[in-house]
């Protein structure tokens, strides 16, 4: 914006002494002679910024630096999905798995947590059932088959 500010301002710089001498010089060949070299000044001056600007153009591109926790954490976010998105697969395979057998089942909760070697491993499971279920000790027995956890199951209205 300063570059265009000052060919502006320039120019009607130019412009005011190029009439104050149009004005003041003789009629003839010297007057032909000062307004080509005035039409050149003038073409000068206006290609001048523009040959800055030009030459001050960087086309080094570099990209943005990033921190290194935008990467730790979009890590922690990507883990995060990844256990969210696990749990909720095997609540709907346990829940229609249970529901395939008949008991009668309102929802099923998993819980998942990491061990220290960075798997992700089943840390607890709730299993609600309605309170006219009486297959506790079957609903029990077939999650620990599937899941080798021993599910908390509560009767639930």
């Amino acid at each position: 914006m300063s570059s265009l500010a000052a060919l502006i301002g320039t120019v009607c710089v130019c412009c005011v002494a190029v009439s104050i001498l149009t004005a003041v010089s003789p009629n003839g060949m010297t007057s032909k002679t000062l307004n080509l070299v005035i039409g050149v000044f003038i073409v000068c001056v206006m290609i001048i910024p523009l040959k800055n600007f030009i030459t001050g153009f960087n086309m080094d591109i570099k990209s943005p630096k990033i921190p290194d926790s935008f990467y730790s954490d979009a890590q922690s976010a990507y883990n995060s999905a990844v256990v969210t998105e696990t749990e909720n697969r095997l609540e709907k395979t346990l829940l229609s798995t249970l529901m395939s057998e008949g008991f009668k089942v309102k929802s099923v909760d998993i819980k998942l947590s990491k061990n220290k070697s960075g798997g992700i491993i089943i840390s607890s499971i709730n299993i609600y059932i309605n309170k006219t279920e009486n297959n506790v000790m079957r609903i029990i027995r077939r999650t620990e088959e599937e899941f080798a956890v021993t599910p908390v199951v509560t009767a639930k209205e």
